[in-house]
C-alpha cells in the first residue's frame, strides 16, 4: 500500500542484523552504526530478494556457529551496543532472535495485504 516496508526490505534487515550480531559476538566489541551505509546496504539487498534470502541463510548460519563456539566465561562478558546501553554476548544473540521473530510477524502481516 506504498506505506510500509516491503517483505523483502525486512529479510534484508534481518540479514544484516545477523551478520552484525555475528561480528560483535566474535569481536566481543560494538562498532559504531554507521546508518547511511547501513540503510543502503539494506535498501540495495532488499531489491534483490533471492540474494536476500541467501544472505540472511549465510549470516544465520555463521551466527549460530559463533553463538555455539562462545564459552561460559564469555557470557559475562558486556558491550556497548550503538544506542548507548551495555548488553552481555548473550543478550546480544537473543537481540537477533527477538528482532527476526519481529520481523517474520511482520512478513506474515504483509501477506494478508496482498
Amino acid at each position: 500500500m506504498d506505506k510500509g516496508r516491503t517483505a523483502a526490505d525486512q529479510v534484508a534487515e534481518c540479514a544484516l542484523i545477523s551478520g552484525f550480531a555475528a561480528g560483535i559476538l566474535t569481536q566481543k566489541t560494538c562498532p559504531p552504526l554507521d546508518m547511511p551505509a547501513y540503510t543502503a546496504a539494506r535498501t540495495a539487498l532488499a531489491t534483490e530478494p533471492e540474494k536476500a534470502m541467501q544472505t540472511l541463510t549465510e549470516n544465520t548460519e555463521t551466527l549460530a556457529g559463533v553463538i555455539g563456539g562462545l564459552t561460559s566465561d564469555d557470557h559475562s562478558v558486556s558491550v556497548t551496543m550503538p544506542w548507548g546501553n551495555e548488553m552481555t554476548l548473550p543478550e546480544v544473540a537473543m537481540l537477533v532472535q527477538w528482532n527476526n521473530s519481529y520481523h517474520l510477524g511482520q512478513v506474515n502481516f504483509i501477506s494478508t495485504l496482498v
